[in-house]
């Protein structure tokens, strides 16, 4: 630990951080620190102690002394992390700074660089050691509801998931580095009913930060997500096999249930609390206070409390009971409260509920459950197409399409009849095959998520639903907002997986299936004569193909590093998994989804046009640099679209005109040398540079590590607790 930290100390000096020495691994503080506000915290001071007893941290923290002469925490994180974009943006919230208002989040002071892949974030040096159980007085219970509440809402304000509520996440600005002493720990329950004491939420990296015009009622993300964290105070807002949950409600729920583990001891005296804590965990999702509403009606409530009774004393006992029973909670207050307030207490569990919580719990239920949400449940428009089908479904809907100048097709036995006659359009529409006496109806994936229609321009159109809120509802509505989608001089050149990613779009499914080409036959696919026409627009100038389906999609600020972002490795499983590159296959933590989703189009490439090499050579460095287990060194998208181009542009039309006959296989997504090979050996000599190098041993070992029924488990467990 020394000689790494001691390596940084001329970085940190030249930004006014001043390292602590280090003393056998053991951080060593000044005697004495001087007083300073919000967001710093009060040390306890010991009288007549002339220096610090060393004390000890985690292998990526570190103690530093700013230019304020302030005691900061330096905690290392990963690079490119939505962690480090939070820090980042709460790094220019003004607000964390100010003294007089502060807003309950520890911010950073500092965001410091490193050549490397990770980031120094120093933090003001809050306590971490306090005790909920020793608050004595409703002075004490308050404020800590009170900041808790005030710094969630400043968060989801600011579309920040916290996604880890837990009272080890929350600080108080009072800290001791010097040792539990008896006259410490006095001082400290002292502070904890002084008008002086103060909360703070931080940890952010299982947060999530979403844009700001994300609804704080209506988000939704996978459900998987709802296991993140600490899980104590989790509410059970997948208990029943829903594909997806709100972060934001989930954060409030858990909050009012570390509330209720913690406090239910002061609704006797302060009977306003059992609402509070009601309509933070309702299991009425829809029902549930924001965080916002929670914190102004904690704000009325305090405002109606006499300070007599603030500074009444309680003694509180830790009960998980009141999580489950809301009547464990709710008969501690008067009949005339319950009846008064009886609007606001906890409905039962419908039986409905309660039988698919029973079944979630089963070995089987809880594949299943999950599955059919997922699939054809998911919310109530779901249960209407799921069981009536999805003509009686999309008819209910035709005066509201109506409306907004789109008719949808007619219907035979489930399948759509497209028009006879569709008028020809610039892109992006696409062209429609003309079949001369067809009339054969058009079926949409056999699901009745999706049907057809025709819009105000007379063109054909599909329809799909997605569930409201989620990312995939974001990125279509920010899509829908981008001009050169709609314009027919620039379509042609927003080249699909450049463009998504200029817009900070990673699409996470590249397949095949998820490319449409601009040609649609709605009456006889399988007829010769529609074949035909079909293979002839292939070689056509007008021919486009464009990505779709952002089911699994994401999109991050603008901001974002295309080399340098991070998420976590378990979302490199999502989408279909012909194409996937072994990016995680070593056990890794992080996965850049960007680079990721170049290695899927690269693989795609490989799979199909390994014979085009022969007939154009730099293709093999085309699809090397996009495919190389390098990550580094791949190419992003935009890189790999400019280098294309120079390609193209270096091919004499009879190139182009080419005859090939291509036969798909895998073999070159594993090796390398059976694509390269393809090369005459001057070629080979001449681009050796753009080659993938062989995998080292290291890496060759934690692949078959990470392949074994133990080693999966084991190796990112490793990496992670070592943070390699």
């Amino acid at each position: 630990m020394e000689p790494f930290w001691s390596g940084y100390k001329s970085q940190f000096q030249s930004l006014g951080f001043i390292i602590y020495p280090i003393q056998r691994s053991l951080w060593v503080m000044p005697p004495t620190t001087i007083a300073a506000p919000s967001p710093y915290a009060r040390r306890c001071h010991h009288d007549g102690q002339e220096s610090s007893q060393p004390f000890s941290l985690m292998a990526h923290f570190g103690c530093a002394r700013d230019r304020l002469q302030q005691d900061n925490i330096i905690k290392l994180i990963d690079k490119g992390t939505m962690e480090e974009q939070i820090y980042k943006y709460l790094a220019g919230c003004e607000a964390l700074y100010d003294g007089d208002a502060f807003p309950c989040v520890l911010p950073p002071t500092a965001v410091i660089a490193s050549p490397y892949k990770f980031t120094f974030i120093a933090t003001p040096m809050w306590g971490p050691s306090y005790d909920i159980e020793e608050f004595s007085t409703i002075r004490g219970v308050f404020t800590f509801l009170r900041c808790t509440l005030t710094g969630l809402e400043f968060l989801h304000r600011h579309r920040i998931a916290h996604r880890d509520i837990h009272e080890t996440n929350v600080m108080i600005n009072w800290y001791c580095r010097d040792g539990k002493l008896d006259s410490c720990s006095q001082r400290l329950r002292e502070h904890y009913s002084s008008s002086s004491a103060s909360y703070a939420l931080f940890d952010y990296d299982l947060a999530l930060q979403l844009p700001s015009t994300a609804s704080l009622k209506d988000c939704r993300r996978p459900a998987l997500e709802a296991f993140l964290g600490k899980s104590e105070y989790h509410p059970r807002d997948i208990h029943q096999g829903e594909g997806h949950y709100n972060p934001f409600a989930f954060d409030v729920a858990c909050l009012g249930n570390l509330f209720l583990y913690h406090f239910v001891e002061a609704i006797p005296t302060v009977p306003l609390l059992a609402v509070l804590f009601s309509r933070m965990t309702t299991h009425v999702i829809d029902d549930r206070f924001t965080a916002a509403e929670a914190l102004a009606f904690f704000s009325d409530i305090e405002a109606q409390v006499p300070s007599g009774v603030l500074d009444s004393s309680i003694t509180l006992k830790l009960d998980y009971g009141p999580l489950d029973d809301p009547d464990l909670y709710w008969l501690r207050l008067s009949p005339d409260d319950r009846i008064k307030w009886r609007s606001h207490r906890t409905p039962k569990l419908s039986w409905s509920t309660r039988v698919l919580r029973w079944l979630n719990t089963t070995r089987i239920g809880w594949k299943t459950i999950p599955s059919l949400f997922v699939e054809t449940v998911k919310d109530m428009r779901g249960w209407a197409v799921f069981l009536h089908r999805m003509v009686p479904f999309w008819t209910g809907y035709k005066r509201h399409f109506q409306a907004v100048g789109i008719t949808l097709c007619p219907t035979q036995d489930s399948d759509w009849l497209l028009p006879e006659n569709t008028t020809p359009a610039p892109s992006p529409y696409a062209l429609r095959c003309r079949c001369e006496g067809q009339n054969h109806p058009l079926r949409l994936y056999e699901s009745p998520k999706f049907a057809c229609g025709r819009d105000s321009l007379e063109q054909d159109i599909i329809f799909k639903l997605v569930d409201k809120g989620t990312m995939e509802d974001q990125i279509y509505r920010y899509l829908a907002r981008c001009p050169a989608l709609y314009d027919a001089t620039t379509f042609p050149h927003a080249e699909g997986l450049s463009f998504l990613h200029d817009h900070r779009i990673a699409h996470r499914d590249i397949h095949e299936s998820n490319i449409m080409i601009n040609w649609y036959c709605g009456d006889g696919q399988d007829e010769d004569d529609c074949a035909e026409r079909r293979r002839a627009h292939y070689r056509s100038p007008s021919a486009l193909y464009a990505l779709l389906d952002f089911d699994f999609s994401l999109q991050l600020p603008l901001e974002t590093s295309l080399r340098d972002c991070r998420r976590p490795a378990s979302q490199a499983f999502d989408g279909q998994d012909d194409y996937h590159p072994a990016d995680v296959h070593q056990g890794e933590r992080h996965y850049n989804p960007f680079a990721f989703d170049v290695a899927c189009l690269g693989n795609l490439f490989l799979y199909h046009f390994a014979d085009a090499i022969p007939v154009v050579p730099l293709l093999a460095v085309l699809l090397s640099n996009m495919t190389t287990h390098v990550i580094d060194d791949r190419f992003t998208a935009a890189e790999a679209l400019a280098f294309f181009r120079g390609i193209e542009a270096a091919l004499p039309p009879s190139v182009l005109d080419s005859a090939i006959t291509l036969k798909p296989e895998y073999g070159p997504l594993y090796d390398p040398g059976l694509y390269w090979s393809r090369l005459p050996p001057s070629d080979q000599i001449k681009w050796q540079s753009h080659r993938p190098p062989p995998l080292s041993w290291t890496a060759r070992v934690l692949r078959r590590l990470n392949a074994t029924r133990i080693g999966w488990k084991i190796v990112p467990f490793v990496r992670r607790s070592l943070r390699i």
